[in-house]
C-alpha cells in the first residue's frame, strides 16, 4: 500500500503549523510573565472558588479575589505548580493596566514549558515523518 506524497506533506505541514502555534503560545506566556515581574503590583489574594476549565470538567482553576486601589477584583488564576485550598491566602502580581491579568508569585514560566514541549514534539514528529517517508519512498 502506498501513501500519496501530497497527503504526507499536508500532514507534516499541519504538524509544523501546530508546533509553531504551541511555541508562540509559550513565548507569549513568557512575555506576560516578564512584564508582570517588571511592572506588576504584588498583592495578597484569597482563593474563593474553583471553576471547571477546558472541555473536560475534571480540571479546575482557582478563582481568587484581591484588592486593586480599594476595589475588590475577582479573576481566574492559571497555575501549574499546586492547587491552593479555598480560603488560602497567596500573593499574586497584577497588571496595573489590566488588573484582571494576574500571575502567582513564583509561577513564572511553568505553563510555558508545557507549550514548549508540545511544540518541539510536533516539529520533531513532522521532521521524522518527512525523513522516513522521503528515505523509504
Amino acid at each position: 500500500m502506498t501513501v500519496q506524497k501530497g497527503k504526507v506533506l499536508a500532514f507534516c505541514i499541519a504538524l509544523i503549523v501546530v508546533g509553531v502555534i504551541f511555541l508562540v503560545a509559550a513565548e507569549d506566556n513568557r512575555i506576560t510573565a516578564r512584564r508582570l515581574l517588571a511592572t506588576g503590583i504584588r498583592v495578597q489574594a484569597e482563593v474563593v472558588d474553583y471553576i471547571p476549565y477546558g472541555f473536560r470538567t475534571t480540571f479546575q482553576v482557582p478563582v481568587v479575589t484581591y484588592e486593586v486601589e480599594g476595589v475588590e477584583r475577582r479573576a481566574e488564576l492559571h497555575i501549574r505548580n499546586r492547587l491552593p485550598r479555598i480560603g488560602e491566602k497567596i500573593f499574586v502580581f497584577y497588571d496595573p493596566l489590566d488588573p484582571l491579568t494576574i500571575m502567582e508569585v513564583g509561577d513564572y514560566t511553568s505553563s510555558s514549558s508545557v507549550w514548549d514541549l508540545l511544540g518541539v514534539l510536533c516539529l520533531l514528529l513532522a521532521a521524522g515523518f518527512i525523513y522516513v517517508y522521503w528515505k523509504v519512498y
